[in-house]
């Protein structure tokens, strides 16, 4: 049988993570994600840390846009696209399942840049 949780047990997670840009303790959040399985959303966007950390079996990354000013602005380079299909390899070399979703729908850049980046993982162009 697996381990047993409720959502109290992740009552440390909001208080080490409560404000916006608050690093202090999050290698306790991770370490807690860690235990439970509990994937943490890896971020690219305006102002967002980029964290590359792998605490589930998968891995999730939400790709927000390059515009350093506009959240969900902005459409990657095929520079930014290969270098974070490197990133999935290495996921994927550790044994994790990566998703990747782009949310930089402005004029149709999640759509182009998704594609993009599944030709690079499925031809390996990093």
């Amino acid at each position: 049988m697996g381990q047993s949780w409720s959502c109290s047990g992740f009552q440390p997670f909001f208080l080490l993570y409560s404000s916006q840009g608050d690093r202090r303790g999050i290698e306790e959040v991770f370490s807690l994600l860690e235990r439970f399985g509990v994937a943490y959303c890896v971020m690219s966007g305006a102002q967002l840390p980029c964290i590359l950390r792998a605490t589930a079996p998968f891995v999730y990354v939400r790709l927000h846009g390059p515009d350093p000013h506009s959240l969900y602005g902005g459409s990657y380079s095929d520079e930014d696209l290969s270098w974070w299909a490197s990133r999935l390899w290495e996921w994927e070399t550790q044994g994790h399942s990566a998703f990747v979703y782009f949310n930089n729908d402005g004029g149709g850049n999640a759509v182009r840049n998704a594609s993009k980046l599944k030709t690079f993982v499925e031809n390996g162009t990093f």
